[in-house]
Formats: C-alpha cells, structure tokens, sequence
C-alpha cells in the first residue's frame, strides 16, 4: 500500500459522483472503484453505495472486480454470493479498516 492510498487495497479508490439533472438538481453518490493496467474500462468498474448497497458491500465487490480482473459485473456478484458471510469476505473487509 502507498502513503496516498486510503483505501487499504491499491487498485481501488473512492470517490463522490456528482449528477446533475437538466432542471439544475445535484445528486451526490459515493462509488468505489476498482483499476488496474489492462482494464478495459477507461474509468475502471464503479460499485456505488446506496441505501441497498451499503459501503462495506461496494468495496468488496470493487476488491472482487480487481483480484478477478474483470469488468463483468455478474462474474464479480456470483463470487460476491459465494463468499459473502465467509472468512474470504471478512479478510477483504479488514483491508479496508488498515491505516496506510
């Protein structure tokens, strides 16, 4: 982990999305993100945190979509289901909670 990293795993950032609507209305929604050198996506593969969504939740399935490499979203919920509630998820969990 590098000094500028907060998140506890590099490769993955979070950050506040800001949409603004044509009547002049702002949303703010926090997303964490998941980039690595050979991803497809310019912009990495965005899990945002919502009421449903919790932040732990989006963080490791933005850790999940970095370990596997792969900006397919349903690859990266099935391996979300299987180690939910497992010792796997706990230890993706915890490197959210180190301090760089």
């Amino acid at each position: 982990m590098t000094v500028s990293n907060r998140s506890g795993v590099v490769g993955v950032h979070y950050s506040i999305h800001v949409v603004r609507k044509p009547n002049g209305r702002e949303y703010e929604y926090g997303r964490w993100t998941a980039r690595w050198h050979e991803c497809p996506n310019r912009g990495g593969v965005a899990w945002y945190v919502t009421k449903n969504v919790p932040d732990e939740i989006a963080f490791v399935r933005a850790t999940l979509s970095l370990q596997l490499k792969t900006v397919n979203r349903d690859e990266v919920l099935k391996r979300f289901e299987q180690i939910e509630g497992t010792k796997a998820y706990e230890e993706i969990v915890a490197l959210k909670k180190q301090e760089p």
